[in-house]
C-alpha cells in the first residue's frame, strides 16, 4: 500500500510513501516511509527495528512492489512467515497467498562487510534494471561496521560508499530505502547514540529512534526529518502478525 502526503502549495509534488503497517508510525513520518530518500530507524536490542522492516517490506510486496532485503541480523524465517500471514489475512488459499507474497522479496544475508557492500551494489543494479523494485532494506547497516571499524578506517569509507549509493539510487529511481542502525553508550553523556556517526546522520533524511515502553509497546521519536519538526512521538505495538495500534489510554500513559 502506498500513502501520499499532501504538501502545502499545489506546486509541491506529493511524494509516494510506503506504509509501515502501523497508522501512528505512518502519521509520525507524514504518511509512511518516503521514496526518493533514506529513512533510518535506530534503537537498542528488542526495540522493534526488524519488525518495522518486515512489516514495511511485506506490505510493499502486497502492493505490487519487489523488495530487496539485505539482512545482517539473522531474521527468523518463522517471524517472516508470521508477518506475511498477518498481511495476507485469513481468507482463501492463505498458504498460496503467503508464497506469492514472499516471492516478491529478494532476501540476502551477507556474512561480512565486504559481502554487505557487494550486496548493496547488487541491490542498486537490480533496482535500476527492474522498475517494480520499490523498496531496499538494509537491516542492519552497521552490524559489521561496529565489529570491525576500530581496526581500519577503510570501514567507515566502505559504509559511506554504501549509503551514498543507496541515497543516489533513491533520488534517481524514486525508490524507498529503509535501514536500521545499532546503538552504543556514549561514555561522556551515558546516552545511547547511533553507530556510524556522521556517515548515517548526514545522509539519512529521516531518522527515527525506537524506545522500549513495555513488552508489546514501542515509542518512536522523530530525531530528524527534512520537512517535519523534530521531537514528534508516536506509539505502536508489536503483535504476533506484525505492527499494530496502541489503545488510547495506553498511548497516553
Amino acid at each position: 500500500m502506498i500513502l501520499a502526503r499532501r504538501t502545502a502549495g499545489s506546486a509541491v509534488r506529493s511524494v509516494p510513501r510506503l506504509t509501515t503497517g502501523a497508522r501512528a508510525l505512518d502519521e509520525l513520518l507524514g504518511g509512511g516511509i518516503e521514496s526518493d530518500t533514506v529513512t533510518e530507524f535506530y534503537g537498542g536490542a528488542g526495540t522493534g527495528k526488524t519488525n518495522v522492516c518486515l512489516s514495511t517490506s511485506l506490505r510493499a510486496a502486497a502492493g505490487g512492489h519487489r523488495v530487496v532485503y539485505v539482512d545482517t541480523e539473522g531474521v527468523s524465517p518463522e517471524r517472516l512467515e508470521q508477518v506475511a500471514r498477518g498481511v495476507v489475512g485469513g481468507k482463501g488459499d492463505v498458504d498460496g497467498a503467503v508464497s506469492d507474497l514472499l516471492s516478491n522479496l529478494l532476501f540476502f544475508s551477507p556474512m561480512s562487510m565486504a559481502e554487505q557492500r557487494n550486496l548493496v551494489e547488487k541491490a542498486v543494479r537490480l533496482a535500476r534494471g527492474q522498475a517494480k523494485i520499490g523498496l531496499i532494506v538494509l537491516d542492519s547497516a552497521t552490524t559489521y561496521y561496529r565489529l570491525d571499524y576500530m581496526a581500519d578506517d577503510t570501514m567507515r569509507k566502505n559504509l559511506l560508499a554504501q549509503i551514498l549509493q543507496l541515497l543516489t539510487l533513491a533520488r534517481e529511481e524514486h525508490v524507498a530505502v529503509l535501514l536500521t542502525n545499532q546503538v552504543y553508550t556514549d561514555v561522556e553523556t551515558d546516552e545511547l547514540e547511533p553507530v556510524g556517526g556522521y556517515v548515517l546522520r548526514h545522509n539519512a533524511k529521516a531518522i527515527v529512534r525506537l524506545d522500549w515502553v513495555s513488552p508489546s509497546v514501542r515509542e518512536a521519536v522523530l530525531v530528524k526529518h527534512r520537512s517535519l519538526p523534530e521531537g514528534l512521538r508516536a506509539r505502536f505495538t508489536i503483535t504476533a502478525d506484525g505492527l499494530g495500534e496502541v489503545e488510547e489510554d495506553a498511548a497516553n500513559s
